[in-house]
């Protein structure tokens, strides 16, 4: 893992959401850094701003009712400064992004397949066959049986697991050097969500892609990250190895939180 220059760099990042009434700030001024080849996760509870954050990041936030600043480094380029069409080149074929949901990602009217294919199309230029080839190979590659078959289904004729793994190809398909994955696993259960897990970490170690996993489940943490970062209304209040941080945290939040870390009502 190179730790001399990091992958995606951070810098002051504040978001404010803005309406009529207040601005309120949402997220604080935080840093950090992603390096290759490494899985970071920022945790906290529900409302930290864990995932506006990631949005941030892709500029995936509506510029009518939020307000960002800050500096966003990726591979020593500044994102913070790109316009819509770099942002566009960036996101899917340099950094991908997973989202909690997969049902809000995918598009119920259109086959899976196409869904895939259209991201390799758009990105690399593939032609349709080709297209379709590397689709069938991501789908194999995170695991779903039959690809061929399930080439031409429906989001809604497949479980939320199979949706999951279906977006995680969608992300993949550009081989990006990144990937942010908010909230994974939320909407599935506890067996889909090793199952995904674990198809995340070998994704990444047999790529030396590298992972940002937004999470409030401290056990994701410990069996899936490198690193982790605390994350408290909006502010960073402790980062480090996740060694460090769960068995010699610092910060009183870090503190509380390895302590009630098999409370989930906490989180």
């Amino acid at each position: 893992m190179d730790k001399i220059a990091p992958l995606l760099s951070i810098k002051d990042l504040n978001v404010h959401f803005i309406s009529p009434q207040a601005m309120t700030h949402v997220v604080k001024g935080i840093n950090f850094n992603v390096f290759r080849g490494e899985t970071l996760a920022i945790v906290g509870e529900s409302g930290c701003g864990k995932s506006v954050t990631a949005q941030a990041i892709m500029h995936l936030l509506d510029d009518d009712t939020t307000k960002v600043s800050g500096e966003i480094w990726f591979e020593n380029v500044p994102v913070h400064l790109m316009n819509k069409k770099q942002l566009q080149a960036l996101r899917g074929k340099k950094i991908g992004m997973i989202f909690q949901d997969p049902s809000t990602s995918l598009n119920p009217t259109m086959k899976i397949g196409s869904q895939i294919s259209e991201t390799i199309i758009h990105h690399q230029g593939y032609s349709r066959k080709l297209a379709r080839k590397k689709a069938l190979e991501l789908l194999e590659k995170v695991g779903i049986s039959d690809p061929a078959m399930r080439y031409n289904a429906y989001p809604f004729q497949m479980s939320g697991g199979m949706r999951q793994r279906v977006v995680i190809a969608i992300a993949l398909a550009c081989s990006p050097m990144l990937l942010i994955a908010d909230e994974p696993t939320t909407a599935l259960d506890v067996t889909v969500q090793a199952q995904i897990l674990d198809l995340l970490k070998n994704i990444c170690k047999s790529t030396d892609m590298s992972l940002l996993l937004i999470t409030h489940d401290l056990g994701v943490v410990a069996g899936t990250c490198d690193r982790m970062a605390v994350m408290r209304s909006g502010e960073i209040v402790e980062q480090g190895s996740v060694d460090a941080l769960f068995y010699k945290p610092t910060h009183p939040y870090t503190q509380t939180l390895m302590t009630a870390k098999y409370d989930k009502t906490f989180i």
